[in-house]
């Protein structure tokens, strides 16, 4: 698997970097950026409806968390430049998801205990930027650019106890989702941005991005089916998808070299 995302990875950075190459005029320089902001997750990975059967639906229950990144990069001609990015974001489970479905299941008396913990995306990515001045002195800019790679992942683990009622009569009860190990999957990146350039080659850069990378974990398990007083099993091999579709805005410093 892992093998087939590399190639399609290495693939797209070959295109873009023959795209560039052939619309070269002269080299200028390599250049080096840190940012980080916010990561607003959008789509099934924003989807707060948990129904207890987590490996089964596409809910990400994933909150608005943080990301980061550190780009490297060369400035092919003033306005095309092929890029390296890592990449990383974390966004936490929400609780309240868990919650609303056990008061939904077990009536709104129910007390909850719920710990959750987070969605870490690690990303490798390459591609390239366009960029275009809006004034003479080149100082503000604008800059777009289109990414591919690879994103790792782990479905996060959970825990939550409940109960009802109080003394003789109180019902408690709980449940746990351990955490589980995604493959490397492809994943792309879309990005507009602003640069403005300040004294002695480092300059500021904001943008807004968008992220999309949809792992697939495979499962099996066992149906149990009662006919004329007959059991037998039934092996049930399942594919969960895995969205993870996000919004980010950042903002950073960068330097040319």
């Amino acid at each position: 698997m892992i093998s087939i995302v590399m190639n399609k990875s290495s693939l797209l950075l070959s295109l873009i970097l023959f795209g560039l190459v052939s619309n070269a005029q002269k080299h200028t320089s390599f250049f080096v950026e840190a940012k980080g902001g916010l990561s607003f997750p959008v789509g099934g990975f924003a989807n707060k409806n948990f129904t207890g059967a987590f490996l089964t639906n596409a809910d990400g229950l994933a909150k608005t968390g943080l990301a980061a990144g550190a780009t490297g990069g060369y400035q092919f001609k003033k306005s095309i430049a092929a890029i390296l990015s890592f990449a990383y974001s974390h966004n936490k489970q929400d609780e309240n998801s868990f919650d609303t479905y056990l008061k939904n299941s077990l009536g709104s008396n129910t007390t909850t205990n719920i710990n959750t913990n987070a969605w870490n995306i690690f990303k490798i990515m390459v591609g390239g930027q366009f960029n275009t001045s809006f004034d003479a002195a080149s100082k503000l800019s604008f800059r777009g650019s289109l990414q591919g790679g690879v994103c790792k992942t782990t479905i996060p683990e959970y825990n939550y106890g409940y109960s009802i009622g109080s003394g003789i009569n109180q019902r408690v009860g709980s449940a746990s989702f351990s955490k589980i190990n995604l493959r490397w999957a492809f994943c792309y990146n879309v990005s507009a941005g602003i640069k403005y350039k300040l004294k002695q080659k480092f300059y500021l850069l904001s943008e807004c991005s968008y992220f999309n990378s949809t792992p697939v974990y495979k499962f099996s398990y066992s149906q149990v089916i009662y006919n004329n007083g007959n059991i037998s099993t039934n092996v049930i091999n399942v594919e969960k998808k895995v969205s993870l579709s996000s919004i980010l805005i950042q903002a950073g410093v960068g330097f040319e070299l």
